[in-house]
């Protein structure tokens, strides 16, 4: 959503009673959050390999090579000090778009759990 509700239009939440409840129900509690433009709580930008990983994906997604998609999260001196066919970060780049097609898939479901 990218601009919260009016207050005057009431929102509903629908959780289903299941093993992702604890989850769900924290989700629900930073959405609710996020949109009284509250502090959300924590969140990936306490993990920065999360962050990276979404960047990375919507790179992917966008139709980046790994190579766009690393000097974007690396850095372009990075990205150019060594060899790009064998470097260390062009591994890095695509283990973290390979991370965000998972999440994408469902992976994500492991963030609800803790």
């Amino acid at each position: 959503m990218p601009d919260p509700p009016p207050a005057a239009h009431p929102l509903a939440a629908i959780i289903p009673i299941d093993q992702l409840t604890p989850g769900r129900i924290v989700a629900t509690q930073r959405f609710l959050r996020a949109i009284k433009a509250q502090r959300p709580g924590a969140g990936t930008k306490q993990n920065p390999r999360v962050v990276n990983t979404l960047r990375a994906l919507d790179g992917h997604l966008s139709g980046a090579s790994y190579r766009v998609i690393a000097e974007c999260i690396f850095g372009r001196s990075r990205v150019c000090a060594e060899p790009w066919k064998t470097s260390s970060i062009r591994d890095a780049t695509i283990r973290l778009v390979r991370s965000g097609v998972a999440l994408m898939r469902g992976g994500y479901r492991k963030f609800l759990r803790k």
